[in-house]
């Protein structure tokens, strides 16, 4: 149930695209791609502790779905 002080600040809605169409109209190259991969190794190497820097994860100041952000895949 909303009560009519929630969101009083939001002017404007515009839906996202769905991730399946973005991923269709914008195929990643193969460089983006080795961008992407070699990221993923270095943070797991980090996470590992087998590489000595620091990752810092900087996301959205909430989250609406707590229960999801715990049960990624993956995770």
């Amino acid at each position: 149930m909303t009560h009519k002080l929630d969101d009083v600040r939001i002017q404007h809605v515009k839906p996202l695209i769905p991730p399946e169409v973005l991923i269709e109209d914008l195929p990643v190259s193969d460089a983006q791609n080795e961008t992407i991969w070699g990221g993923r190794a270095a943070i797991e190497r980090i996470l590992r502790g087998e590489d000595d820097r620091l990752v810092l994860v900087v996301g959205p100041c909430s989250i609406h779905d707590p229960e999801g952000a715990w049960n990624t895949p993956g995770a």
